[in-house]
């Protein structure tokens, strides 16, 4: 291969590099900006407080309770997501200790269970407390609100929800899918 020939490999190649990087930084550009600017820490939080006082038709006073028990809920959700990574990195350093502790793994998994427990548990309070804010009206669109999340955040190819798992509006009808 003669000295042209090397070189212009080598372009070709810088040049791919370069466009595979530009590709790679405008995706980031586009994830993190989004279509309207910059997005800040919690700004989807508040969009979805927006939607929710919106679609609920909220008072003042049930938007001001519904925005604390929201922060207080993710306050308490982040302590504990904290508290379980926080727990996974000691378990991963274990794997790559000469004499790993088995025991001490076995520990930091059961708490990590807890935790997760606790999270599940903590979830469930606060939409009971946001469902608790809601006057009769609103909790039925609350709830179909939360159960059409649910069921867009279900398991990977899972249309509906598992029979049973939800209301049919057509009770005595046979399901269809």
């Amino acid at each position: 291969m003669d000295l042209f020939t090397k070189n212009r490999l080598t372009v070709i190649t810088i040049v791919v590099l370069l466009v595979l990087n530009i590709f790679t930084i405008t995706m980031l550009w586009i994830d993190k900006f989004g279509d309207s600017g910059f997005r800040k820490p919690g700004q989807g939080r508040e969009n979805i407080n927006k939607f929710l006082f919106s679609e609920l038709n909220l008072s003042q006073e049930q938007s001001d309770q519904f925005r604390e028990a929201r922060i207080k809920h993710h306050q308490k959700s982040k302590a504990l997501k904290d508290e379980i990574f926080r727990l996974k990195q000691r378990i991963i350093n274990q794997v790559f200790e000469e004499n790993p502790d088995e025991d001490l793994v076995e520990d930091l998994s059961s708490r990590i269970g807890e935790l997760e427990t606790e999270f599940e548990k903590e979830i469930y309070s606060h939409f009971t407390q946001l469902k608790n804010i809601c006057n009769e009206d609103q909790v039925g669109k609350f709830e179909q609100i939360f159960r059409e999340v649910f069921t867009r955040r279900g398991p990977p190819g899972m249309e509906h929800p598992p029979e049973g798992r939800h209301r049919r509006k057509n009770r005595g009808q046979p399901h269809r899918r």
